[in-house]
C-alpha cells in the first residue's frame, strides 16, 4: 500500500470509545483518531497497533483511520 501525501502512518496508544482512538502519528503529534466506514463495524483494533490514517484540512489535531497495517 503506497502512502498518499495527506496520509500518514500512526500507532494505537490509547483507546478513548466510540470508535475513537488516540494515535502517534509518524511525524511525532498526538492525534484524536476516528474509524470509518466498515473498519468501525468490523474493528478489531488493539493498543499497538499500526494503521494508515488521513488528515483533516479543517481540523489538524484529528483524523480519519482508513485501513490497519499488517
Amino acid at each position: 500500500m503506497t502512502e498518499m501525501p495527506e496520509e500518514k502512518n500512526g500507532e494505537v496508544i490509547q483507546m478513548l470509545g466510540d470508535g475513537r482512538y488516540k494515535l502517534k502519528c509518524n511525524d511525532k503529534i498526538d492525534r484524536i483518531g476516528l474509524l470509518r466506514g466498515s473498519l468501525r463495524r468490523q474493528s478489531n483494533l488493539q493498543i499497538g497497533d499500526k494503521v494508515v490514517i488521513q488528515l483533516r484540512e479543517f481540523e489538524t489535531h484529528k483524523c480519519d483511520i482508513i485501513s490497519k497495517k499488517n
